[in-house]
């Protein structure tokens, strides 16, 4: 089956445009509304503490083409979910598919 095929969700993609609010303190500001086919995929996922400090597990992977330039400072929606993207990998080094590690904002 073609790559193509399997990219069943459309994501609309966000970039954070940080903000200040009435006190002066920073408030997340994400827009953005360049859409992907992707296809989003379970992994588990969670958290740890080790030596003090958190490592966050991916719960999803989701898998596009690499058309955009997608970065850990993206995140990525999906009707109302929202995936915060930890890791991009571009597949075979060839600019063709990415493979994202995201963890899913609940």
């Amino acid at each position: 089956m073609p790559f193509d095929n399997l990219l069943i969700h459309t994501l609309t993609l966000k970039a954070n445009s940080p903000a200040q609010h009435a006190q002066g303190e920073p408030v997340d500001n994400w827009s953005g509304s360049t859409t992907i086919k992707a296809r989003i995929q379970p992994v588990g996922g969670g958290e740890e503490f080790t030596g003090g400090r958190r490592t966050v597990r991916a719960t999803h992977k989701i898998f596009s083409r690499a058309a955009t330039a997608i970065t850990a400072r993206n995140r990525l929606v999906y009707g109302s979910r929202t995936f915060d993207v930890l890791n991009v990998r571009n597949i075979d080094e060839a600019g063709r598919h990415y493979e994202i590690d995201c963890l899913e904002v609940v």
